[in-house]
């Protein structure tokens, strides 16, 4: 499905908290690198059930989870769809190294898959349509 795209309506950066999940702290750091020098709010964690206690305290401020899917303690499956109880239209980008490992109905809950490793380039123009997507789908006039 493509939305239409309108000019007028855009999105601030500085406005926008992205929640980043991955147990490893390098891709985690990366990520979370990339993103604040693009002037997004980055929340992080190493551990899922810390990044759902985290999404609770946000509430409707979260407008993007961008998750591993392959973690200790709780896959990224159950993760997302213990999010989606939290806030049932939050953004997901799925991240991965193991794209065997990435079952389709998995990716039915996610925006945007991006397989490990990634350019910057690659996340940041992910992250921009999903949440552009949102922006020119809820025009505030």
């Amino acid at each position: 499905m493509h939305l239409p795209v309108h000019p007028e309506i855009s999105f601030s950066p500085e406005t926008q908290n992205i929640l980043v999940i991955d147990d490893e702290e390098e891709v985690l750091e990366l990520v979370r690198d990339i993103l604040e020098t693009h002037g997004y709010r980055v929340l992080h964690s190493t551990n899922p059930l810390s990044a759902l206690d985290i999404a609770k305290n946000l509430g409707t401020d979260l407008h993007l989870v961008i998750t591993d899917i392959m973690m200790p303690l709780m896959n990224g499956k159950e993760l997302i769809e213990n999010l989606k109880t939290i806030k049932p239209d939050v953004r997901v980008i799925a991240i991965s190294a193991y794209s065997d490992g990435v079952l389709e109905q998995d990716l039915m809950m996610v925006d945007v898959f991006l397989q490990k490793p990634f350019e910057a380039s690659r996340l940041l123009s992910s992250v921009n349509k999903v949440i552009g997507s949102r922006a020119n789908k809820f025009p505030s006039y």
